[in-house]
């Protein structure tokens, strides 16, 4: 059984909404982490344009639910993975396993503070968290 197309769409336009409320909110904390001094900006994160943004948060809905949830309506079946308690457990183990020993190590070369780094991982895992708890909880429906 594959997913309908009607709970792919919804699936779509929920973490659509998640995800425009969570760069929202991380991007002011950001600005003010900027404004007491604790992160530096680089000036092409200061002159971005709209479409850049825009591109930005394609790229990233694509990365954090468009291919999971493509991913999972076709290896349903397959998968003993439902609800959220799965989509967080993914989340948290795609974290440990594939981005923090990268983050680890460039921030070790290139002598990036802890503090952005570590906001930077914290603020992706918030991400995929909910995007992937969205699509657990409307796929196991």
């Amino acid at each position: 059984m594959i997913i309908p197309p009607t709970l792919m769409f919804y699936c779509a336009l929920a973490t659509i909404a998640y995800l425009l409320v969570v760069s929202w909110a991380l991007s002011a904390f950001e600005r003010r982490l900027v404004g007491q001094g604790h992160l530096s900006v680089s000036s092409s994160d200061v002159n971005s344009s709209l479409a850049n943004k825009f591109w930005d948060f394609v790229l990233q809905w694509f990365l954090f639910a468009g291919l999971p949830m493509g991913l999972y309506s076709w290896l349903y079946l397959l998968l003993p993975l439902e609800g959220p308690r799965a989509g967080i457990a993914i989340a948290i183990w795609t974290v440990v396993i594939g981005a923090l020993p990268f983050a680890v190590i460039v921030s070790e070369r290139h002598r990036i503070p802890f503090i952005a780094v570590a906001f930077l991982m914290f603020s992706q895992l918030i991400k995929l968290m909910g995007t992937l708890a969205i699509i657990g909880i409307l796929f196991s429906l």
